[in-house]
């Protein structure tokens, strides 16, 4: 009898991992175009850009995002507002399903402060986006030369 118990425990416990797990990779959420400019100085903030896509059939909102390079990361938003540019951070951005935000200089970027070191052409880094507060999804981000403007450049 206790072995029955223990067999259905280990059962349920090996099907709760690969549940999780499965739920972890099982993202419908698509990086194009990830990419940064070299830095001036490590402590200067640095910044992130890329195309993210929801090819699922639900909203997925972006909650929050981390990278080893930095010691604090978020989602910002640059505004005009009578000729002055400001920065401000956006909290969570919502996808809708089949839609995609960009985040671009002059809009929505991830803000990398406080960098662990210089941000140099020909690097790589990762950062690593919060879906839903669950699911993450880690990107590869090369870094441009400085006066880049996108991958096109």
């Amino acid at each position: 009898m206790k072995m029955t118990k223990l067999s259905i425990l280990v059962a349920l416990i090996s099907w709760i991992a690969s549940h999780n797990l499965a739920m972890a990779e099982d993202t419908s959420v698509k990086i194009d175009g990830a990419w940064s400019r070299a830095s001036i100085l490590a402590d200067r903030p640095g910044a992130a850009y890329m195309t993210i896509t929801n090819n699922g059939d639900t909203l997925t909102t972006i909650t929050s995002v981390k990278s080893e390079i930095a010691k604090k990361a978020e989602i910002h938003k640059s505004e005009t507002k009578d000729g002055v540019v400001s920065m401000r951070p956006s909290g969570s951005i919502d996808i809708n399903p089949k839609e995609a935000v960009v985040l671009e200089p002059g809009g929505l970027h991830i803000m990398l402060m406080k960098l662990s070191k210089k941000l140099n052409e020909g690097d790589k880094f990762f950062v690593t986006l919060v879906l839903d507060q669950k699911t993450e999804v880690k990107v590869e981000v090369p870094v441009l030369e400085f006066t880049a403007r996108g991958q096109q450049n």
